[in-house]
């Protein structure tokens, strides 16, 4: 879509990279990968203009239940987040 914010390509490589290195971790588990998801997120968020946004993980949330992320913006506006492999 013209003049709509778009994400970086070197974002998306950064957090591949940082997939890439994860994956030398021997035992790896789902919470291996948590860390470079959520600095993809706050960086994909300030990048496509939606600004700072807070990742909380693992939160108890009544009509979500435990989702592996919250992300929250300014203005408190949240969205829980799964990770595909939970």
């Amino acid at each position: 879509m013209r003049g709509s914010p778009s994400l970086n390509p070197a974002a998306i490589r950064r957090y591949l990279e940082a997939l890439r290195a994860k994956q030398l971790v021997s035992a790896a588990t789902e919470l291996t990968y948590r860390e470079p998801l959520a600095d993809f997120l706050r960086t994909a968020a300030e990048e496509v203009g939606f600004g700072a946004v807070t990742i909380n993980a693992e939160l108890s949330m009544p009509l979500a239940g435990r989702p592996d992320f919250q992300v929250a913006n300014a203005i408190g506006a949240t969205t829980p987040l799964e990770s595909l492999n939970s």
